[in-house]
């Protein structure tokens, strides 16, 4: 179902001037599984104008898509079954099938799909990240606001180039966005949390050209910027106005990169986590350290995990297994993932199909490996709320020269071996290759856009891979129509929460609860995504008491919960907190933490 382009090369620089466009943006709603992101064109090939002027956008119809679930989920561990799904299910059903026969008068090749005119916008997508105003905030060649509720687009004009930047949240909401290409590396942006507020740039804050940088926030707030294009250093995000005077070495950095002056630097956005011991996990190439930030030293060096780069330009995935707070915090488990990659970088054969798995808290960590589905490069690895992760997107060979990977995995971390994986149906053709991102949204849907592996741009979409301005909202098996019954809903909790404290979690449940252990709050931190990396993400599974209490009413029910207890396991900042009731999570309530 894929498709191929040929291979490009990539060793040598070429300047892709991006020419002004008139943009047309597609918004799909579906309320089904797609997986497409993928390959990898060099991003030195890429050379864009800093910024699309305002007036230079002009409005064109959008295409709002909805399509249903297609796949069967009631066979998930830890789920709802058919014996479940008793007589309450019926009214669902029948809607689903007064769909389905609508769909198919209307002579549609997807089951579900609906139309629905707005007038928006957009350019080409590389960044991506969900603020606690329920905002999508979306970079490439300029930068846009998305109102997932209304598939509204706003327009916002930055000053620097802000391609190939890192980004996150930092713990007041603010959108804090740092480096980019030519003269955005030096630059820090920011996006106030309010209304309608517009970028402020500091366009000489950073000491370090950050291209391809990675980007975390600290237990204290701070952030700090790592790596980068020939930048074998790390420093701190300053004061707004107070530039840095120099960067602090990270020689770590040096010895992961290849030196070749002809050759793009294979250890670009290095992977990144918070280790529960305050610590930084870094990944850079195939090696990885343990560091000490405050002191600048390296604490443990990690096993090698045999084979090539698994970083950018020919990136694999990583994220961090969900941490289980029900633990003391002496016995917390830190699980690192990385998967996928490409087999020699830039390479045009199919890529790795292993993914590894390492406890970094382990007095003697090791790679566990395990065999993916297929190759696959360049996918998003995203932290569902419900513990499990899920792949989207992707490519089988790197640098836009395999088969578009349109099927999404399921990955079940806490399943034992060939039971972790599980393969979903696609259900929409559109491939989604280099450049496109996903993220997780407070109603547990996806939203996806972008894919670009062109030189420039290339429209238009009956071209093979063409650079697609389409977004898409999709639903992972847990939002199927026939299961709504069953869902939980928070109608009552805390939105100002402190370290290590208790707060009460009031939902409603249609169903009776005879297994406390059935009912978990999860807590997600949203992140910064971009090339395959989604940078500062984590899930908690939040410290409950062990009982749910009714409420004196049918379907009211209570449930104590414990805040994390320190900034070392959750930063500060805002979060999104799901109750989940075997496998259904609720609509998250937004929450803030410090």
């Amino acid at each position: 179902m894929g498709r191929s382009l040929h291979h490009r090369n990539t060793t040598t620089t070429t300047t892709a001037t991006f020419l002004f466009f008139f943009f047309f943006l597609a918004v799909i709603v579906r309320s089904s599984f797609i997986g497409d992101l993928s390959d990898d064109l060099s991003s030195i090939d890429f050379a864009p104008t800093s910024t699309i002027p305002r007036e230079k956008l002009l409005d064109d119809d959008e295409i709002v898509q909805d399509q249903s679930f297609e796949e069967d989920t009631n066979e998930e561990e830890g789920g709802l079954d058919d014996n479940d799904l008793g007589k309450e299910n019926s009214n669902s059903n029948d809607a689903e099938k007064k769909e389905e026969e609508e769909d198919e008068k209307d002579g549609k090749e997807m089951k579900g799909r609906k139309l629905i005119t707005t007038t928006t916008t957009a350019a080409p997508t590389m960044h991506l990240v969900i603020t606690h105003l329920n905002k999508a905030v979306i970079f490439g060649p300029t930068v846009v606001e998305f109102d997932f509720a209304t598939n509204k687009l706003r327009h916002m004009t930055v000053q620097t180039n802000p391609w190939f930047a890192s980004g996150g949240l930092a713990a007041d909401g603010t959108v804090v966005h740092t480096g980019g290409g030519w003269e955005g590396g030096n630059a820090v942006r920011y996006l106030d949390t309010c209304e309608g507020c517009e970028w402020k740039e500091h366009v000489k804050d950073l000491a370090g050209k950050r291209w391809s940088a990675t980007q975390h926030i600290l237990p204290d707030g701070r952030f700090i910027v790592i790596g980068g294009h020939r930048e074998f250093s790390y420093e701190y995000v300053p004061p707004r106005g107070e530039p840095n005077k120099a960067t602090v070495s990270l020689p770590f950095l040096k010895e992961t990169t290849d030196q070749r002056p002809d050759v793009v630097q294979d250890n670009l956005y290095p992977f990144v986590h918070l280790s529960p011991d305050g610590n930084l996990f870094i990944f850079a190439n195939n090696r990885s350290i343990l560091f000490d930030y405050k002191e600048n030293k390296v604490v443990k060096e990690f096993p090698t995990l045999q084979g090539s780069a698994r970083n950018y330009p020919s990136p694999g995935m990583s994220a961090m297994i969900p941490l289980n707070l029900n633990k003391p915090i002496s016995e917390i488990k830190a699980e690192v993932i990385v998967c996928g990659g490409a087999s020699t970088s830039f390479a045009v054969e199919k890529d790795i199909d292993k993914c590894a798995r390492m406890d970094i808290t382990s007095s003697n960590p090791r790679w566990e490996i395990e065999k993916m589905p297929k190759p696959r490069i360049m996918a998003d690895l995203l932290n569902l709320p419900t513990g499990d992760l899920m792949f989207i997107n992707g490519a089988d060979a790197s640098t836009s020269s395999g088969e578009d990977i349109i099927e999404p995995w399921i990955y079940r971390p806490f399943l034992i071996g060939d039971k972790r994986f599980k393969v979903l149906k696609p259900s929409t053709p559109i491939p989604r290759m280099y450049h496109s991102t996903s993220a997780i949204l407070p109603d547990g849907k996806i939203l996806i856009t972008g894919s670009n592996t062109n030189h420039g741009q290339n429209f238009p979409y009956d071209k093979i891979l063409p650079t697609d301005l389409r977004i898409e909202k999709l639903s992972p098996p847990y939002l199927h129509p026939s299961l709504s019954y069953y869902r939980p809903e928070i109608t009552q909790t805390r939105e100002n929460l402190h370290y290590d404290e208790t707060f009460d979690v009031v939902f409603n449940l249609n169903v009776t609860i005879e297994d406390p252990s059935d009912v978990k709050i999860t807590m997600y931190a949203s992140p910064f995504a971009t090339h395959g990396y989604s940078m500062g993400q984590r899930l908690l599974i939040l410290k409950t008491t062990g009982s749910v209490d009714n409420m004196g009413a049918d379907r009211l029910h209570k449930i104590v919960v414990t805040a994390p207890p320190s900034a070392v396991l959750a930063p500060p900042g805002y979060y999104m907190l799901f109750l989940v009731y075997r496998g259904l999570p609720s609509t998250a309530v937004w929450v803030h933490i410090e």
